[in-house]
């Protein structure tokens, strides 16, 4: 001995053989513990036990850091009594070339081995539960290493920056792989699994910049990817994915230069922000069960030629900005398109969203090859929404334009513009939206013309022509679309109540048009033609005498805010034909009580957000999500049963809500935030094997359950 000193009431030092040693007397075990003025070094064996004051001690553990930085140790043999490395223990030990790990170690605690640069070959032992965090970080010399299949968690980090590990099996038992465990693994050629893996959840930059990765098979039951899960990983061609998983997190596939192919993506219900930017391999996109893309999910995938997405609703900003190659969209429910949604998209020759009522800032800003378009029931086209598209020439404006935003048209060619409004949108005082007046051909209804003549920014066009596309009778005002041979019913300051025709002259009514009967207080019931095939947005916004409604089997579409503010509904009968129902369609309608659903497919944000009457409402199998803040407040839900086709709840969906149960389906795959937040229920019932993922914490925050 060359001297012991005490440590706290039940523990020495003690130095034997040059190493350090804390002597715990009263649970009769003593651990390998660091010599700050002596670093080990050369070869180290660690005996079985020590002898203390006459008494015999087994080592049982390394005290964490014991061995930290120590640069000149070269090898180090553990006895059998070892159970526990603890955190540190060997980082840093730049010349570490060799370490056998006894059979009965449980755990090895976070960067032990963190930076042992020349350590090429270790074996983990059979009882291990955890790999650490960053336990094996910058191993540099680490070519292959042996999971145990004990093994249930790989923690964050375990493996970083082993920058020659080529290949990985992970075992059935592992469940959790979480963030930066293999990131800029840059040899990293093959990850495995087998066919019963239980792995459920990929953290955050899992393989971020495992640039030789070229293709990856996710496991059966895996739910959760974690954001930039494949980052940077260059090589990457093909991608596996499961039924299970239900979301694309953020930046998943961001910079993956050669992907191309995505089994599985048919799948994916929510697409998040940077999934894919810079995948400049892709080249077509299906994805029918995608209900919602956030912002810059596409952005610079440069060779996308097409992209099929059905249910989508809206165009988050930069979503496909720089999709140089884009010429074919399909997705007819697209209500919104928010700023820089196709920036740039220089192919892009033809637009058709038959839904769309938003435009934003930017929208199409120098989509260089497009050249008619016609713009469906909107009410502002915003600042620069189609400025520099330089092969524009002629525009359709619909009758429920009011305004024309700062340059929309800049920079394009236009010859000429129809504009359907009743009344000349607001466009300015001054030449700021950007089209040449003195060239362009204005063509107006005839029946309005002297209205533009008198407007300050119109009267100014030099060539302007008249169509008669407006018709009126029995006092009701109609757009006649001639291409079409059919009319749509438009507002004209309505007070009584009214009939609506089913045809005029022969032509027949198909359209009730946005703002219709806006506001008009007079209206108790209406009587609905069964040729009328739409109703367009806002159609009886604070309609607030209205009480019922029957809509025919021959409507398909409803439009935003359809029903808003209809304070005295009380039931509406929706026909099984109808496909389109509109965001905040029935707001507010605070003594409906009862509705049966149509086949549609979503039910959009705030749809009956606020009808705090609502107690029965009946969800077809048709229905794959349930847009944000759909039933929020909706106070007098008792039980909803939510059918095997619903994938999505989106944030606040039930908020507020006081179900009494609360069924999840088997095919639910996310709930969003805060969507079940201050809900009365008294149970959960989860019918999937699977978990759904949950967005946040706040999901089910103030939930008052036992279970």
């Amino acid at each position: 001995h060359v001297y012991s000193t005490p440590v706290g009431n039940n523990g020495y030092f003690t130095i034997i053989d040059g190493i350090r040693y804390n002597v715990n007397t009263e649970d009769g075990v003593a651990g390998v513990t660091t010599w700050v003025e002596k670093p080990y070094s050369g070869n180290v064996s660690i005996p079985d036990t020590i002898k203390y004051k006459g008494y015999k001690y087994p080592i049982t553990y390394i005290v964490d850091k014991s061995f930290y930085n120590c640069q000149n140790l070269k090898s180090i043999k553990l006895p059998k009594t070892i159970k526990k490395i603890g955190e540190g223990s060997f980082a840093h030990c730049t010349q570490l070339k060799e370490i056998n790990i006894p059979d009965y170690v449980t755990e090895i605690e976070d960067s032990c081995f963190s930076g042992c640069t020349i350590l090429s070959d270790i074996k983990l032992p059979p009882m291990l539960r955890t790999i650490t965090s960053y336990c094996f970080r910058a191993c540099t010399a680490l070519e292959s290493i042996e999971i145990p299949q004990t093994t249930y968690y790989i923690q964050k980090g375990a493996f970083s920056k082993c920058s020659i590990l080529r290949n990985i099996m992970i075992p059935d038992s592992v469940r959790i792989i979480e963030d930066y465990a293999f990131k800029d693994c840059i040899a990293l050629a093959t990850v495995s699994f087998n066919g019963n893996s239980q792995l459920r959840e990929l953290g955050g930059y899992c393989f971020d910049y495992c640039i030789n990765l070229p293709n990856f098979t996710f496991p059966n039951k895996l739910s959760v990817i974690g954001g930039g899960c494949f980052n940077g990983c260059t090589a990457l061609t093909t991608v596996n994915i499961p039924k299970s998983v239900g979301v694309l997190p953020s930046a998943c596939f961001s910079g993956c230069s050669l992907l191309h192919k995505i089994n599985g993506i048919e799948n994916i219900c929510i697409i998040k922000s940077f999934c894919f930017k810079d995948c400049i391999s892709l080249v077509d996109l299906s994805l029918p069960s995608t209900i919602k893309l956030d912002e810059y999910s596409f952005v610079r995938c440069s060779t996308l030629n097409s992209i099929n997405a059905p249910l989508v609703r809206e165009v988050p900003e930069y979503c496909f900005k720089e999709c140089k190659t884009l010429t074919n969209i399909n997705m007819p429910m697209v209500t919104k398109i928010e700023q820089n949604g196709f920036l740039n998209c220089e192919q892009l020759q033809k637009i058709n969203f038959t839904h769309l009522v938003n435009i934003e800032k930017f929208a199409f800003k120098n989509c260089d090859n497009l050249q008619n378009i016609t713009i469906p029931s909107i009410e502002w086209i915003q600042e620069g929404a189609f400025l520099g598209c330089s092969k524009l020439e002629k525009i359709t404006l619909p009758y429920s334009l009011s305004s024309l935003g700062d340059s929309c048209f800049k920079y394009c060619q236009i010859k000429e513009v129809y504009c359907q409004a009743t009344t000349p949108p607001f466009a300015g005082y001054t030449d700021n939206i950007g089209i040449n007046r003195e060239t362009c051909k204005l063509i107006v209804p005839s029946m309005f013309k002297d209205q533009y003549l008198e407007d300050n920014y119109w009267k100014e066009f030099k060539n302007i022509e008249s169509t008669e596309d407006k018709i009126i009778y029995n006092g009701l005002l109609f757009h006649n679309d001639k291409e079409k041979n059919e009319l749509t019913l438009l507002p004209n300051n309505y007070t009584e109540e009214i009939n609506i025709p089913n045809q005029v002259n022969g032509i027949k009514v198909t359209a009730i048009g946005n703002g219709c009967f806006a506001r008009n207080q007079n209206i108790k019931t209406i009587t609905i033609p069964q040729t009328i095939q739409q109703i367009g947005s806002e159609a009886f916004v604070t309609c607030k005498n209205l009480e019922s409604l029957s809509i025919p089997s021959s409507v398909k579409v409803l439009g935003n805010g359809c029903f808003e503010f209809c304070e005295n509904l009380k039931q509406i009968t929706l026909p099984q034909t109808l496909d389109f129902i509109g965001r905040d369609c029935f707001m507010c309608c605070s003594n409906l009580s009862k509705i049966d659903l149509s086949k549609t497919e979503v039910i959009p944000n705030s749809c009956f957000y606020g009808c705090t009457n609502l107690a029965e409402i009946n969800i077809p199998e048709s229905v794959y999500a349930i847009g944000e803040t759909c039933f929020y407040k909706c106070k007098n839900i008792s039980d909803i049963v939510l059918p095997e086709s619903i994938t999505v709840i989106d944030d606040m969906g039930f908020m507020e809500s006081r179900m009494g149960v609360i069924y999840l389906p088997s095919s639910l795959k996310y709930i969003g935030s805060t969507a079940f937040e201050s809900s009365s229920s008294k149970n959960i019932k989860c019918a999937s094997d699977i978990p759904p993922i949950v967005e946040d914490a706040r999901t089910f925050r103030w939930y008052n359950s036992g279970k």
